[in-house]
């Protein structure tokens, strides 16, 4: 009985080692930032290194929205390397084909949101800070 939890033990520490050696943060769920009447809202889903997700952004001080919540396809897609994701938008804004290229990177219960580059019409914000979305 004694060598079995042992080896239970070890088997746990082994892995959480390997995963905290790793460095490989999880970005999966919701996250908000709101500033006024403008808002960020994503929600994300990493398997492994791979991220993809959706969007909802309200700009302008809440005159354009920008919703790929319901989208049937992610708005978002790209890669996580430790504490750091670059990814890829595409705006859900009817008629637009903006798109961008974001680094976001993860701090405990906050990711800091950068755009590096961006082409067509989004609204998207330029950089914000977002925080664990708390749904009631």
């Amino acid at each position: 009985m004694r060598a079995s939890v042992f080896a239970v033990f070890a088997f746990i520490l082994l892995f959480s080692g390997a995963a905290r050696a790793a460095g490989q943060e999880d970005f999966s769920g919701g996250w908000l930032w709101e500033q006024g009447q403008e808002s960020l809202e994503l929600t994300l889903n990493q398997q492994g290194d791979k991220i993809t997700g959706t969007h909802a952004a309200i700009g302008q001080g809440g005159l354009k929205a920008d919703d790929g919540l319901a989208a049937e396809t992610p708005t978002l897609d790209g890669t996580v390397q430790g504490n750091v994701a670059t990814i890829t938008f595409h705006t859900a804004y009817p008629d637009s084909d903006g798109h961008g290229t974001v680094t976001m990177t993860r701090h405990g219960d906050a990711i800091d949101w950068v755009i590096t580059s961006s082409n067509g019409e989004h609204y998207l914000p330029k950089k914000a800070t977002l925080h664990r979305a708390h749904k009631s």
